[in-house]
């Protein structure tokens, strides 16, 4: 068999023997970049990837980058278990004149009749019961023995006080910082009971303007001020 190289001239064997080296190097690259695409899976994902932020149910992020942050909303909480009835509730102009509501809430004190700016909670057994944070916030002032109310816990959080007074006994003190729905007392005398030596005397102040607390449980604060 003739050789057909033999009578190629020398620029014709140089031409032919560059080509053939083209041919291996593009091989060879192609092949590592099969390889490495390979490695490429879910299992293996590539260093610069960029991560998929999970959607906590808050799109209010400002902070300029695409992360959503969950923000934990708190409602103010009523401060007793649900089985403690009212005895008075707050007297509210927005009852109509023949609410049921509206005569449990005048307060007989001393041969006079007063108009409730909370809500007294009781048990029909007489028993005392725990009194928990309505709301998050700072003890402002604690008050023992006042004549009318008893012993009185104050707890500020931003424009709201959060008025605890009949309590027996309590377990905070002026200046500590406390969380929604820790219990902070349970249940004691006061003279707006009427007879009774358990009761706890709940008020909400917005800037010093009692609330019904009624309208404000489950709502959060800025729900309130609307």
């Amino acid at each position: 068999m003739k050789n057909p190289f033999k009578n190629m001239s020398h620029e014709a064997k140089g031409v032919l023997a560059v080509s053939c080296v083209s041919v291996v190097l593009f091989a060879s690259v192609a092949g590592i970049g099969i390889a490495l695409s390979k490695d490429n899976t879910p299992n293996n994902p590539p260093i610069n990837s960029v991560p998929v932020s999970v959607d906590t149910g808050n799109n209010n992020n400002n902070n300029g980058d695409n992360t959503n942050v969950n923000v934990i909303v708190k409602n103010v909480l009523k401060p007793v278990d649900d089985e403690v009835e009212v005895l008075h509730y707050f007297f509210d102009m927005n009852y109509d004149k023949n609410d049921p509501k509206l005569d449990k809430a005048m307060i007989h004190l001393n041969g006079r009749v007063y108009n409730s700016h909370g809500i007294d909670y009781y048990t029909e057994q007489d028993t005392s019961f725990d009194v928990r944070a309505s709301y998050s916030g700072k003890v402002k002032s604690i008050t023992p023995d006042d004549p009318t109310y008893g012993t009185i816990i104050e707890i500020e959080q931003e424009d709201f006080t959060f008025l605890y007074s009949g309590l027996g006994t309590y377990n905070v003190k002026v200046g500590e910082e406390i969380e929604s729905g820790r219990k902070i007392g349970v249940s004691g005398p006061c003279a707006l009971s009427e007879g009774k030596s358990n009761i706890l005397h709940f008020e909400i102040l917005k800037d010093g303007v009692p609330l019904n607390p009624e309208n404000c449980y489950n709502k959060t604060l800025e729900e309130i001020r609307k």
